[in-house]
């Protein structure tokens, strides 16, 4: 991360560390929608990204394996008579 993003990171930090204790006081509740407001933001940062739409696969360039060769499979045996 840059030093100009680390700094606003911190100064963001604060402001909304100073919101939080401010909020307490039922004198500053118009601050308690800014607060939740920037909480909320910050948490989608946070987040995991989410994984592609199951709906639409991707095609696959990989070549078609046969039911012996997959790793899953068990081996098959031939019966001699």
């Amino acid at each position: 991360m840059t030093l100009r993003r680390q700094k606003l990171a911190f100064i963001t930090a604060q402001a909304v560390a100073i919101g939080t204790q401010l909020i307490r006081n039922p004198d500053n509740a118009v601050l308690v929608p800014h607060i939740q407001e920037v909480k909320r933001l910050r948490s989608f940062s946070r987040r995991k990204k989410t994984a592609q739409d199951p709906q639409s696969p991707t095609p696959s360039t990989a070549p078609a394996t046969t039911l012996a060769t997959t790793t899953n499979a068990p081996a098959l045996r031939t019966i001699h008579r």
